[in-house]
């Protein structure tokens, strides 16, 4: 099930792309999360409680919960609700706290040239976050501020509605999945 139609968002035709869950054909939209595909294809279930082996669904759609811990391409502990499928990519169910051994996991030494000099480091460019740096700033403090997405605003990027206009920020800096921005 997609929303095809809404009063207040508009919808784009997306280019349609085919991925393995746990070796079964399903397909998705470019741009949309691999959870939000799988919903679409019925798969209701995206991990197990690691205690009690219950089922979790789809949640909360924004990176923060563990619910939809999947292995994508042999990577555990893929966030899929904010993870984009790709054509080919291969998404299993995952049990327990996934198998760290194989993972790709690169440990990041900072350099001097990597080292950001800074009066306030804010984390987190939800609205509280933003609010801090934007405060800060008027104040005239240097203030980097951290955010693991690539759009800032938090769960209000997730909103129908439009606070903050469509302006997106750009990306300068990134270890592994967390990016910073410079306000």
């Amino acid at each position: 099930m997609r929303i095809e139609e809404h009063p207040i968002p508009t919808f784009e035709k997306r280019r349609r792309v085919e991925f393995l869950f746990d070796g079964q054909k399903m397909w998705g939209y470019e741009g949309e999360p691999i959870a939000a595909a799988l919903h679409a294809n019925g798969v209701r279930v995206l991990s197990r409680s690691i205690k009690l082996n219950r089922p979790r669904a789809f949640y909360c759609a924004i990176g923060n919960c563990s619910s939809c811990f999947m292995r994508v391409n042999g990577e555990p502990n893929v966030r899929t609700c904010v993870e984009k499928p790709e054509q080919g990519i291969v998404v299993e169910t995952q049990k327990g706290k996934g198998d760290l051994s194989k993972a790709k996991i690169e440990l990041v030494s900072p350099s001097r040239s990597e080292i950001k000099k800074t009066e306030i480091a804010v984390t987190g460019g939800g609205p509280a976050g933003l609010s801090a740096a934007v405060s800060a700033n008027q104040m005239g403090a240097k203030v980097t501020l951290l955010d693991r997405n690539l759009k800032l605003g938090g769960q209000l990027a997730k909103q129908t509605h439009k606070f903050f206009g469509s302006g997106r920020p750009v990306c300068i800096y990134q270890t592994h999945r967390y990016r910073q921005y410079l306000g």
